[in-house]
């Protein structure tokens, strides 16, 4: 995954209305405190961090993406707003990270940032209101296996 705290994000976080915020029962929700990119989910265990690391050993940062709207998802018990981004980068190691074993229920690949975890039915007010860079630049890349507490940083 591309990650770091991209130039301009305070400010997209700042357009939030923290009543509007959903934490969920657990606090694993709210407002994205790890701004990342998802290259591939479900990488299986047997995928050792080595190869992982090996694979994006071409990769020179900073990784920069194209920030192509702002739109959501609704779950039933909350709303995910998110910056939907895109790269010829990105979906080149999506490709490549497919070949690996993996299980993911996604069929085709949509890069995108998460912003926050929104009360159910208070995302859309924010589709149009935020004020988004053209662009995001990311500093690393992490690697995170299937069970581990903390991430791998791969430099870029």
């Amino acid at each position: 995954m591309a990650s770091g705290w991209p130039e301009g994000w305070e400010s997209v976080l700042s357009a939030i209305d923290r009543h509007d915020v959903y934490s969920g029962e657990d606090g694993t929700h709210g407002i994205e405190t790890n701004p990342h990119v998802t290259v591939l989910y479900g990488l299986h265990e047997e995928v050792h961090e080595d190869l992982v690391c090996r694979m994006c050993q071409g990769v020179s940062g900073p990784l920069e993406v194209s920030v192509e709207g702002v739109s959501l998802f609704e779950k039933d018990d909350y709303d995910v707003l998110k910056l939907d981004v895109d790269s010829s980068l990105l979906r080149k190691m999506n490709r490549a990270f497919r070949g690996l074993p993996h299980t993911n229920k996604h069929g085709e690949y949509k890069p995108h940032m998460t912003v926050a975890y929104l009360k159910s039915g208070h995302g859309s007010k924010y589709v149009d209101k935020l004020d988004v860079p053209d662009t995001v630049s990311f500093s690393k890349m992490q690697f995170t296996p299937k069970g581990a507490e903390e991430p791998i940083n791969i430099s870029i």
